[in-house]
């Protein structure tokens, strides 16, 4: 997926529910056809690893995924992106994975001078939203997960203003 480029302040804007269902079917459509196919190289989060099947590397599935670090679990094995955009020098990603049903945000510095950047997931839950925030690991930086079972955005903050990703 190319990235877009945001470059000043947004707003958010609302569920497109017919999106995300989509997305999730080419995911799992996506998933079957690769069933059972060896990984030619390993993905970006898994890198130097021996890759094994998606379901055999996760260690958990929905709620039982919330606050839980996607590449400890094995759930960023076969991840794919609901959005993703560059914001300020970041390439900022709203990363889902199918075998965890869960989702989380994901943050990597390609250039820019700004000196102030942060990210996180928020979720939408019936008492209010909760924010899972990037951890940094050198240039690259990744949230806890939460549950896909809920509306979530991402959201970016810098020194120049706040880019509110779609709701999926």
């Amino acid at each position: 997926m190319r990235a877009k480029t945001r470059t000043g302040s947004g707003s958010p804007t609302s569920s497109r529910t017919g999106r995300r269902l989509l997305l999730i079917a080419l995911v799992l459509a996506a998933g079957v056809l690769n069933a059972g196919v060896a990984a030619a190289e390993p993905s970006t989060e898994t890198a130097g690893a021996q890759e094994a099947p998606a379901s055999a590397l996760a260690t958990c599935s929905g709620n039982s995924c919330n606050y839980q670090d996607p590449q400890a679990t094995g759930c960023s094995t076969g991840a794919a992106n609901f959005d993703d955009w560059i914001y300020v020098g970041y390439l900022v990603e709203h990363r889902y994975s199918p075998t965890c049903r869960a989702v989380w945000v994901r943050a990597t510095y390609v250039s820019g001078n700004a000196w102030s950047f942060s990210a996180y997931l928020e979720t939408r839950l019936p008492g209010g939203n909760v924010r899972q925030y990037v951890t940094w690991r050198g240039d690259t930086g990744w949230s806890n997960m939460y549950s896909s079972g809920y509306l979530s955005r991402i959201v970016a903050v810098s020194n120049t203003g706040t880019y509110y990703g779609d709701w999926f």
